[in-house]
Parts: C-alpha cells; sequence; structure tokens
C-alpha cells in the first residue's frame, strides 16, 4: 500500500472511528435521557393534541406581520396545517384570512365560545379531544386576531411530532452535519499539506536516483524541506557528492594508469634499446679493444640497474595501492640515522659526483623509524637530485628543525626546482615533471608517491619548496646552489618521542 493511500485511509479512519463512537453514546444518551426527561417535555408541548407546539409557533410569526402580511399568514396556516389546525385570522375586527372548514365551525359551536373569542384577547382551550388557539397582538396600530382551531375528529395527519421534535432536532441535525462537513474539509486539506510535504522530497528522492542510474553526478537537490525526509534528501545529495568525488578519482587513476604504462613503456625502451645496441657492438666485434669491451659491459649494466629501480618502484607502489606495505619503525636518534644514511650512501654519492652537507645538529632528538624504509625515501630524493642536475656535481644539504612536538628534517639541492604551480603535484602517483626537467631517462613518476606513502606510514607528512626551505621567515638561503638553478627543498615532518 502506498504512502498516500495510508494516509488518505488512516484520515478517514480518523473520522468514520471517532464519528460511530459518537453516534453510538449519542444514541445511548438519547435513549436514556427520552425515558426519564425527553418525553415528560415532549408531553408537555404537545399538551395532547399540540396545543403548546401551535402556541410557540404563532408567536414566532407574530414580528412577520409588520412587513408582509399576507405572506406570514399563509406561512402560519400552512405549518399549523401540519399540526391539523385551521386559522381564522382579522385585522381591526375584521376578516383577512381563513381556512376554517365547517367542522372547524362545528367544533366551535359545540365548545360554546364565541362570546369569549369577542371579549378575550387570548385564549388557549381543550375540550372533548378538540384545541382552540386565541391570540391577538397590535402591530403598527393595527390590532390583528388569530383564531386556531383543531377538531377532535383531527389525527394530525402530516403531523409527525411535536413542535420541539421538528425544530430543535432538525436544528441539531443541522448542526451536526456542519460539524462533521467541517471536519470532512479541515481533514481533507490536512491530509494534502501532510501528503505533499511527505510525496515532494520523496519524488527528489525518485529524481535522484534516475539522474544517478544515468550517469548525472552534478545536478543538486534543490528546496529540501527542513523535516525528517528533508535530511534524507540532504545526506542522498551527500551521498551524490561522495560518489561524484570518487567517479573523479576512479577516472583520474585510470588516467594516471594509462600516463604510468606509457612511462613505463618508455622507460623500459630506453635501457633496453641502449642494452641491445651494446650488446650488438659485443657481438659484431665493434668493440674490438679489451677497454672497449669492460666500457659496453659497465653501459649495459648501468641500464640493467636502471630497470631494475624501475622494478623496485612497481613493486613498491603496488604494495601501497594494494595497502601491503607495513612499516617497523623502532627509535632513533636523528643524528645517528643520518649518519648512517650517508655511510650507506658514500659509494653511491661518490660515482655519480654528489656532495653532502650534513647540518643535523648532534644534539638528541629521539623519534621512531623504519629504517630501511625511511632510506629508501631520502635515497630517492638523492637520485631525484642526479637526474634532473644541471651541473656536474649535485651539492645536497641536509638540516632539521626542532617543534613543539615534531621535527622538521629537510633536503636541499642546487638543481632547476619545480614551477610552483607544480608543487603540490610531484608526489602525485605517476607524476613525471618533464616539462621543467626535460633530461631523458627522468623515471617513471613513482618515486616521490612512493615516498609520501611512507612517511604517512610514519605518521608525518611531506611537501616541497623552491629554493632553501630551512629558514623560518620563509627566506632563502643559497649556501648549497652551486648549479644553475634556484635549487628545491623537500621537508618531511614527524612526530617526536
Amino acid at each position: 500500500m502506498t504512502i498516500r493511500r495510508k494516509l488518505h485511509l488512516s484520515n478517514i479512519l480518523m473520522i468514520v472511528i471517532p464519528v460511530c463512537i459518537i453516534m453510538l453514546t449519542g444514541m445511548l444518551c438519547i435513549t436514556f435521557l427520552r425515558n426519564h426527561y425527553f418525553d415528560s417535555l415532549e408531553d408537555m408541548f404537545e399538551y395532547d393534541n399540540g396545543l403548546y407546539s401551535a402556541q410557540s409557533l404563532t408567536f414566532s410569526y407574530w414580528g412577520d406581520f409588520e412587513d408582509d402580511p399576507e405572506t406570514a399568514v399563509a406561512g402560519l396556516q400552512g405549518e399549523l396545517a401540519g399540526m391539523g389546525f385551521h386559522v381564522y385570522v382579522e385585522k381591526d375586527g375584521r376578516r383577512f384570512s381563513s381556512n376554517l372548514t365547517e367542522e372547524d365551525e362545528e367544533c366551535l359551536e359545540q365548545m360554546d365560545v364565541r362570546e369569549s373569542l369577542e371579549r378575550c384577547d387570548s385564549l388557549t382551550l381543550t375540550s372533548g379531544g378538540s384545541s382552540l388557539l386565541l391570540q391577538s397582538q397590535e402591530i403598527n396600530g393595527t390590532v390583528w386576531k388569530l383564531i386556531a382551531v383543531r377538531p377532535a375528529s383531527e389525527d394530525g395527519e402530516g403531523f409527525s411530532g411535536s413542535y420541539l421534535r421538528s425544530y430543535f432536532l432538525l436544528l441539531f441535525g443541522i448542526l451536526g452535519s456542519v460539524t462533521l462537513g467541517i471536519i470532512v474539509v479541515t481533514n481533507f486539506f490536512l491530509t494534502h499539506w501532510v501528503s505533499h510535504s511527505i510525496l515532494k522530497p520523496l519524488k527528489l528522492l525518485q529524481e535522484g536516483a534516475s539522474r544517478i542510474e544515468e550517469g548525472d553526478l552534478d545536478t543538486e537537490f534543490t528546496d529540501i524541506p527542513k523535516n525528517e525526509i528533508g535530511e534524507v534528501c540532504r545526506d542522498f545529495d551527500n551521498m551524490r557528492e561522495r560518489l561524484k568525488e570518487a567517479t573523479l578519482a576512479r577516472i583520474q587513476y585510470e588516467n594516471y594508469r594509462r600516463e604510468l604504462l606509457a612511462g613505463i613503456s618508455h622507460d623500459l625502451r630506453t635501457p633496453l634499446t641502449s642494452i641491445k645496441g651494446y650488446t650488438d657492438g659485443l657481438i659484431e666485434g665493434i668493440a674490438d679493444t679489451e677497454e672497449k669491451r669492460q666500457r659496453y659491459y659497465r653501459a649495459i649494466r648501468l641500464r640493467a640497474g636502471d630497470m631494475e629501480a624501475l622494478a623496485d618502484n612497481l613493486s613498491s607502489f603496488t604494495r601501497l595501492e594494494t595497502e601491503e606495505l607495513r612499516v617497523s619503525p623502532v627509535e632513533w636518534d636523528l643524528s645517528e640515522f643520518v649518519k648512517r644514511l650517508l655511510e650507506d650512501y658514500s659509494v653511491e654519492a661518490e660515482k655519480k659526483n654528489i656532495l653532502f652537507l650534513n647540518e643535523v645538529p648532534e644534539k638528541e632528538i629521539r623519534l621512531l623509524l623504519d629504517e630501511t624504509e625511511m632510506k629508501r625515501v631520502f635515497q630517492n630524493f638523492f637520485e631525484n637530485s642526479v637526474k634532473y642536475r644541471t651541473s656536474a656535481q649535485s651539492v645536497i644539504r641536509l638540516w632539521c628543525r626542532r617543534q613543539e612536538d615534531a621535527v622538521e628534517i629537510g633536503v636541499s639541492d642546487d638543481g632547476p626546482g619545480v614551477p610552483e604551480e607544480e608543487l603540490t603535484q610531484i608526489f602525485e602517483s605517476f607524476y613525471r615533471g618533464d616539462r621543467s626537467r626535460t633530461q631523458a631517462g627522468n623515471g617513471s613518476g613513482l618515486g616521490l608517491a612512493v615516498a609520501k606513502r611512507i612517511v604517512e606510514a610514519h605518521g608525518g607528512t611531506i611537501w616541497a619548496v623552491n629554493g632553501d626551505g630551512s629558514r623560518k621567515d620563509g627566506q632563502e638561503r643559497r649556501t648549497c646552489n652551486h648549479g644553475n638553478g634556484q635549487g628545491l627543498t623537500i621537508i618531511i615532518r614527524l612526530p617526536l618521542l
């Protein structure tokens, strides 16, 4: 059953059930009152032959004689006829109107009231089942006299009850009908109002679901009511926003993957082509001296190392994407970690012509680090500095800045830097800064993304700035800027113990 139908049914029952209960209660009350009070009151007004009812009716008509006596007399005669009375009307002692029958005349003779009718102004009389009513009234200087006769032989045909029954019960019926009508109309409008307040937001939900099914995630909900269903609509609209964000993220992710495949294809093709060329040179005897052959062997090994590094980055990225990367941090002193890092990288630094400036102080700074993973982060920074340097030598400065509950570790180089608008993008997966660093073999764009994930796994954050980022006031130092570029600084913020 629909909500609209349930609302209509509940509101109909809200009327029917109380009305039935009221009617049942009323019937019981009427039965009780009829047996004890109503019949006695009705008998009093009837006075056996309806005399009091006729008298009350006559009094109610005197006011109409002032404006239109003909109409008033006709109406009175009609109503009294329904009660079994016939009427004779005089105006200033002269006959004005009469519907008395011969039987009525005979009744008057039998009651012997001719003289009384001439002398009296008001008279009520019952005799032998017959009724007589005399009333006189002076209206605007005109004397009206009314005589109503009901012979004993009259059975009251056309009159179904007393004046009390005819008018009071009719009045109660009208009032009850009007009350019931007001309840029904009010209930109808209330039902429409409540139904509209419920069905309109439900219609919004239905239309929103249809739009989402058709792929429209941009259209927002409008005219949301401020009620419980409106809250559901707002939650649904928030869900639409999140679904839109997830869809855009998925599209971006797919674009990243396409870029990754393109980058991998390029990065694999370059060393493979080089290895193939050197191998052909060895096979064809181009390297005809031992010195040339050794140079070819070293070149092949170098390109194989590039492929191995690419495979390592892909493996790390896959683990990060599947959330399989787990760090096992242990307590370290920062200065000891940096010393160990530079010692382990000293051979590579000599091969790649890197000059390190270690400005990390000897004072104790304790924090939790996974040695293997964090070394990979810093080594990735070093490799990037070598890849994008603009001179034969790279100068890399390591420094730190202690905060209240954290430490910032900086790695500043003397390379070409990164365009300001790309500083927030270099840590994204698959990002390659080829537009600013145009040298070949710049990698697949996974290294810094992997580094960011590792730092976040340590509860830290990472960002990059151009120039030297070690000054608190934002001014740049050029102590390591021996190249032609502005330099790039990567800063890691890690919590202290």
